[in-house]
């Protein structure tokens, strides 16, 4: 499920994700993916250098892992990326 395309912000300098927690928006092959999460698999996930996590998207009951992927800031590792879907639980 890849979550799309987004609105331009006022300025149309990016686009707005209107997402409210507990989602999350991995990259995948590129492009964000909305992921809606229970609270106890939004609790695994920690940033960071070597992060790693299982979760499972409550709409679509597919099963993500991540792991965790350098943002524009400098020794920041606070975004994500997914690495494999799969449906078997």
């Amino acid at each position: 499920m890849i979550a799309g395309p987004w609105p331009l912000s006022k300025d149309e300098t990016h686009h707005v994700v209107p997402l409210e927690k507990p989602y999350l928006t991995p990259l995948f092959l590129g492009q964000r993916v909305a992921l809606r999460v229970n609270h106890r698999d939004a609790l695994k996930l920690r940033r960071g250098p070597g992060f790693f996590g299982i979760i499972t998207d409550l709409d679509t009951k597919k099963r993500y892992e991540l792991h965790g992927r350098p943002c524009p800031v400098p020794n920041c590792y606070c975004d994500a990326e997914i690495i494999e879907v799969t449906t078997s639980g």
